[in-house]
């Protein structure tokens, strides 16, 4: 009797779940990234983070086959400031917080 209550949730939220991808019609045929990326160090030049973040988004230049320009942003508390620049950029994915 678990066996088959289990199988019938399992059923259940398998079948809900699938139902809730994208259609097939919204997702768009452009490739990602379609032009440069702008990756926003929120710390200063020089620092463990900076160098950290320039080391991943030279990696990440290469695997995606574009321009990743990384910007450091200093001033606020803990990096506040560069925080609420990405956040203010339009949300597409071309302008990322590297922390």
């Amino acid at each position: 009797m678990k066996k088959s209550l289990y199988f019938l949730l399992a059923m259940t939220l398998t079948l809900s779940i699938t139902g809730c991808g994208p259609n097939v019609s919204e997702v768009e045929d452009t490739a990602y990234p379609a032009r440069p990326i702008n990756a926003v160090v929120p710390f200063g030049a020089g620092g463990g983070t900076d160098v950290w973040g320039r080391a991943l988004m030279d990696g990440m230049s290469k695997a995606f086959g574009t321009t990743i320009t990384v910007t450091n942003v200093t001033g606020g508390s803990v990096g506040s400031t560069g925080v609420n620049q990405v956040w203010s950029a339009k949300h597409d994915g071309y302008t990322i917080a590297c922390t």
